[in-house]
């Protein structure tokens, strides 16, 4: 900031201060400043800023003599730094961005040091100091005297304080140990409190957890049952608008007795996961057609459990999309399967070997994946039309109501063996859309994009 005071030459027409015109500074081939001009009126305070490398530290070693400009000039009340800076030396105060201090030097040293650069005259310059130096020691014993009047006040004064304090503490004391014991009665109770929060607290974080964690597993439900029922309802329309190969691409594939028996043996085990998807996997590539009968009816025969019903059913529609005969094929055994009479249970008190228990319950469960894989074929349109799939059912229901009438004319147990069978398929019948009345049916088709094929089926 230039220094507003002091005499010289007068200031612009226009009141500045300061100019700077086209002022520059070259090191070598590093332009530190280039061609700076500006214009500062008397009383203002000017800013001058800019990043780090900027040049404002170089003006202001300009503008103070500590280097000569490369060109350029500056003006300071009409002195020019390049030609009168001693005058300007006189007129200028400059607190550099680093403390201007040397520290090998004395206070004494500092002072004669300024005074020749202020152009203080050498005759004059030992008393100028000497003036300096009383001032400041006198400043230093003003304030240390005021230092020590203010400490012996502050004594008397923390001395009558002590006294006072003595007796309020007395008197505090007592009302503190009331106030204390309160206190304690006070913070067992908010422990109390606090313990009952707290469990309160967990107990309702555990049930939204619970809550939450129910309402995400049936949102998981929800959004993989929405995903079977629009891939089986695809399925169904695949199924219902069957485009199969031609003979000539059938003609293509491998019909060899050798690629057969080794389906058929993969067939034996659909069952198994494994086996099942290396079967998809390579009927595509297969020419089955001289042996549509015994696929079907291996497929019929096949132990499946109810896990397995659903990937059967696809291998099934694989077969029906690729061969026209394999539907007409497939019904007559599987229908055979669901409806074939378990052996008799035994009699109370008969014994009875454990492998003839074990045939009757495996005989059962075929039955049972019999019956829920018919109405799975009627479900995604293997089977058009469940007319023969419900006269099964019936037949198996008819089979525990004879077996009650003749149980209760000779005063034996009812065996109700069809109850296993039953069971399952009524949980599967009640909550299967592809099954369901024909509103309903519509709307699951709808739901899933499934169109208007196989209305039919679905109203039988």
């Amino acid at each position: 900031r230039a220094a507003a005071g002091g005499g010289g030459a007068a200031a612009g027409a226009d009141g500045a201060k300061l100019v700077l015109r086209s002022l520059r500074k070259v090191f070598g081939p590093k332009v530190a400043v280039a061609d700076l001009s500006l214009r500062i009126r008397t009383g203002e305070c000017f800013g001058f800023l800019g990043t780090n490398g900027a040049g404002k530290s170089t003006t202001f070693a300009m503008l103070t003599g500590a280097v000569a400009p490369s060109s350029g000039d500056a003006a300071l009340d009409g002195l020019s730094v390049r030609r009168d800076q001693a005058s300007i030396r006189r007129r200028v105060g400059y607190c550099p961005q680093h403390d201007a201090l040397e520290g090998l030097m004395t206070g004494r040293e500092t002072l004669r040091m300024y005074a020749r650069i202020k152009g203080v005259p050498p005759a004059a310059i030992e008393a100028e100091a000497e003036a300096l130096r009383r001032q400041l020691a006198e400043a230093r014993d003003h304030a240390e005297a005021r230092a020590t009047a203010a400490a012996a006040e502050a004594l008397a004064v923390a001395a009558r304080a002590t006294a006072e304090a003595k007796a309020e503490a007395e008197t505090r004391s007592a009302a503190e140990a009331r106030a204390a014991a309160a206190e304690e009665r006070a913070r067992q109770a908010e422990e109390v409190h606090r313990a009952y929060r707290s469990a309160e607290e967990e107990a309702r974080r555990a049930e939204e957890a619970r809550q939450r964690e129910a309402a995400e597993a049936e949102a998981a439900r929800a959004a993989e049952a929405a995903a079977a029922l629009e891939a089986r309802l695809k399925l169904r329309q695949l199924n219902l608008s069957a485009q199969r190969p031609s003979e000539g691409e059938l003609k293509a594939r491998d019909s060899s007795l050798k690629k057969y028996e080794a389906a058929r043996r993969k067939l034996v085990k659909l069952g198994d996961e494994r086996e099942r998807s290396a079967l998809l996997a390579e009927l595509p590539r297969l020419n089955l057609s001289k042996y549509v009968e015994e696929v079907a009816l291996a497929v019929a025969e096949a132990p499946l459990k109810l896990k397995d019903v659903v990937p059967a059913a696809e291998l099934c529609s694989l077969m029906h999309r690729t061969y026209a005969t394999f539907t007409q094929a497939l019904e007559p055994p599987l229908l055979k399967a669901a409806t074939a009479l378990p052996p008799p249970p035994p009699r109370p008190g008969a014994a009875v070997a454990s492998e003839g228990e074990s045939e009757r319950t495996a005989r059962l469960l075929r039955k049972r994946s019999a019956l829920r894989l018919l109405f799975e074929l009627v479900a995604v349109g293997v089977l058009p039309s469940p007319k023969r799939p419900l006269g099964a059912l019936r037949d198996v229901m008819e089979e525990d109501t004879a077996s009650a009438a003749e149980a209760t004319r000779s005063g034996e147990p009812a065996p109700f063996g069809n109850l296993q069978v039953l069971q399952p398929f009524v949980k599967y019948a009640a909550a299967e859309p592809l099954l369901a009345s024909p509103p309903a049916h519509a709307a699951a088709r709808a739901a899933a994009g499934g169109g208007n094929g196989g209305g039919e089926a679905g109203g039988e």
